[in-house]
């Protein structure tokens, strides 16, 4: 049944737009003319409730083209805020103040904080759900929610850049770092280059994710125990391992073991090395491919290869 009243819905929108466009179109409206089109053809459901209530449960969306007072049902915007949180930007003053449908839609989309009531920027609870379905949503957070260090590690915790949209006292904060890259490696790249050089911070944040070595000072891209800590996470980690350390056979026989593929890191004289070859290539032939020229005739290294 719902079906069918959308397609007859949308085949007399349809046959009327063509005519509504000529007849009405006017260059100085700032309104498109297709969405003037859409809109007179929805007048004629605007005010049907139980059209309407089907229709967001498919796409949360068709409220922007709701009559105020269906935007203004709550029953109506609840479940067009659970079929896509977006869609509270299309809800009235009313419900975008109204916090069951704000927890409702930021429990689903965490960005849709942006179009809640102003106080909902500094409710904790309602930003802590917003933060954990999407941590950059930390952005709409109230100053003082951006300082409050439960808020912002659940943030975090679920991207590493929310980190981005806190108080800045964190950047510095040891311990928060430390807590922060123990959940999310990446939290390392906003923090101060202070702690990107402290030694304990980085080996943290490399056992965590490898590759979080590339925001590391440089100084301990080139320290052996943090390199090795982070090729034995991922073996991607040897890209951003100092020029000396990646001719390190040790470093770069842990990271071909974790990652055949990183044979792509090792030094010249590394990729002409048969034991470190002949590691890469059991795990795909076709890292043969970053071996030197010497081992691609090399008949024991190829029949290897094509084995994988």
């Amino acid at each position: 049944n719902f079906l069918m009243r959308v397609h007859a819905f949308f085949d007399w929108y349809g046959l009327r737009k063509a005519i509504y466009v000529l007849s009405s179109f006017d260059s100085e409206s700032k309104v498109h003319p297709y969405r003037r089109a859409f809109q007179k053809a929805a007048a004629a459901v605007d005010s049907d409730r139980v059209f309407f209530m089907d229709a967001v449960r498919e796409n949360g969306w068709v409220l922007f083209y709701a009559c105020k007072t269906v935007q203004n049902d709550k029953d109506v915007v609840m479940e067009a805020v659970r079929q896509t949180g977006f869609a509270l930007a299309c809800a009235s003053e009313a419900l975008r103040g109204d916090r069951e449908v704000v927890m409702e839609a930021v429990r689903q989309k965490g960005f849709a904080l942006q179009y809640a009531c102003v106080k909902f920027r500094g409710d904790k609870e309602v930003v802590l759900e917003a933060v954990c379905q999407n941590g950059l949503a930390l952005d709409f957070a109230s100053d003082e929610l951006k300082a409050d260090k439960e808020v912002v590690a659940k943030a975090v915790r679920q991207n590493s850049r929310a980190l981005g949209y806190a108080c800045v006292k964190f950047m510095s904060d040891k311990d928060f770092i430390m807590n922060a890259v123990h959940l999310n490696g990446f939290a390392l790249e906003l923090a101060c280059d202070t702690l990107q050089g402290d030694k304990e911070v980085v080996t943290e944040a490399v056992r965590q994710n490898g590759t979080a070595l590339e925001y590391a000072s440089e100084d301990l891209k080139g320290d052996r125990e943090v390199v090795l800590e982070a090729a034995r996470q991922d073996g991607h980690a040897l890209a951003y391992a100092s020029q000396e350390l990646k001719g390190d056979k040790e470093v770069v026989m842990q990271a071909v073991r974790q990652d055949g593929l990183a044979l792509l890191h090792a030094s010249e004289e590394l990729n002409g090395d048969k034991e470190v070859v002949m590691e890469a290539v059991r795990q795909d032939g076709r890292f043969l491919l970053y071996a030197s020229l010497a081992l691609k005739s090399d008949k024991e290294v190829v029949m290897e290869a094509v084995r994988q």
